[in-house]
C-alpha cells in the first residue's frame, strides 16, 4: 500500500483518481488467486470494463499533452 501511494504522489489529478478505480479490481485479482474466491461472469465483466475505462482516460490524456506541447512549441517559432 505504501508503494502504491508512492507511485500517486507523482501523477496528476486525473490519473491519481482513474488509478482509485484499479484497488477493488486487483483486490478481486487477489482474493481469487490466494483465497481461491469464485469469479462470478459479472466480476470478471465489470473489471474488464474498469480497465478497459482507465485505459481510454489514459491515452486521452496522454494525447491531449502531446497536443498541447505541439500547440505551444508552434506558436513559440
Amino acid at each position: 500500500m505504501v508503494i502504491f501511494l508512492n507511485i500517486l504522489t507523482g501523477l496528476d489529478a486525473t490519473q491519481t483518481a482513474v488509478s482509485n478505480y484499479l484497488i477493488p479490481f486487483f483486490g478481486m485479482v487477489v482474493a481469487a488467486i490466494v483465497l481461491h474466491e469464485r469469479l462470478m461472469r459479472f466480476m470478471v465483466v465489470g473489471g474488464l470494463l474498469v480497465l478497459a475505462s482507465t485505459l481510454l482516460v489514459t491515452v486521452y490524456e496522454e494525447h491531449r499533452r502531446e497536443r498541447e506541447a505541439a500547440a505551444v512549441a508552434s506558436s513559440g517559432k
